[in-house]
């Protein structure tokens, strides 16, 4: 079987890169929801501070509020 030929194709600009981290589609997640807490599960170590910096960055911290009671993760609104 033969390869296929690579080819060239022009573009005007190269496309914009687009991250979004697993915790703020969760804190995305838990806007859009009508619960008022929710506890999250299987949340590693470091999953506060990485909900914490997805709210500063999502600019919803007068919305959203990362809490830690005794070892586990929860996401309240205010």
């Amino acid at each position: 079987m033969a390869k296929p030929k690579l080819k060239l194709k022009p573009v005007v600009e190269l496309p914009k890169r687009h991250r979004t981290s697993e915790y703020a589609l969760l804190v995305q997640e838990f806007l859009r929801g009508k619960d008022a807490h929710a506890e999250v599960e299987n949340a590693p170590r470091n999953c506060a501070a990485s909900l914490r910096n997805a709210v500063k960055n999502l600019s919803v911290a007068d919305k959203v509020e990362v809490k830690t009671i005794g070892g586990v993760v929860y996401l309240t609104k205010k």
